[in-house]
């Protein structure tokens, strides 16, 4: 599997600690071990949640992360969406295998 040339990453908000982005989470993570990730791709390091925003060259969809390759972390830390709860009934007029999901955000 060929590796990336570039990719850029953020850290999720409410998983990062304190410390540099780069020395303290990606460079120990990617230095060990080569990581198989693609566009949009979610991974964990070091304990803090980071999504892949974009990735050189732009029409692969899946190589790897290794030492060779140049990772970005400029720009804000990402905000994750959760939902507050989760509302489940019967779909009225269907089968009991039918299901209708609200999410309230």
């Amino acid at each position: 599997v060929d590796s990336w040339r570039k990719v850029h990453v953020l850290p999720f908000r409410d998983s990062l600690g304190a410390g540099s982005v780069f020395d303290d989470y990606l460079k120990p993570h990617f230095s060990v071990k080569s990581h198989l990730l693609g566009l949009g791709s979610y991974f964990c390091a070091r304990g803090c949640r980071f999504q892949v925003m974009a990735v050189d060259p732009p029409e692969e969809e899946l190589r790897v992360v290794d030492r060779f390759t140049e990772v970005f972390s400029e720009g804000e830390p990402l905000t994750r969406v959760v939902a507050r709860r989760i509302v489940l009934g019967a779909y009225n007029g269907g089968s009991d295998e039918q299901w209708r999901t609200k999410a309230e955000l």
